[in-house]
């Protein structure tokens, strides 16, 4: 897979075993590692305004110390409104409220099987 046409993974998460899962899910559905991590929301949003557009998907963590889920999320969109985002959760999603431009919700912790289903459903991959 070339770097122009690869599929790019943003994963913001303050816990770093999540992170770690994450970059090992992508590597093995990938071959090749294709996420970049930010360890808070602010760090997210500046690694993301770098190149939105290599984006494809973002996962974020929906309780970052540092920043409103739903502030990073407008964001995001502002910057690349094309991205699809994924709310990773330790809370049932029915819990959260109303979340704009949410397309999936990821509860954890999360199976490999989950994950991959996830990105399906976004067409970020095919099944």
């Amino acid at each position: 897979m070339s770097q122009s046409n690869a599929t790019k993974i943003l994963v913001i998460d303050d816990e770093p075993l999540i992170l770690k899962i994450i970059k090992k899910f992508v590597h093995k559905m990938f071959g090749e590692d294709q996420s970049i991590e930010a360890k808070t929301g602010v760090e997210g949003i500046k690694i993301f305004s770098e190149n939105p557009e290599r984006f494809r998907v973002c996962i974020i963590d929906y309780h970052l110390p540092d920043i409103q889920c739903k502030e990073l999320i407008q964001k995001i969109k502002e910057l690349n409104p094309k991205v699809k985002i994924i709310l990773s959760t330790g809370s049932m999603a029915k819990d959260l409220g109303d979340v704009p431009e949410v397309g999936s919700f990821l509860q954890k912790p999360f199976t490999f099987k989950e994950f991959k289903k996830k990105l399906s459903e976004l067409e970020i991959i095919k099944v």
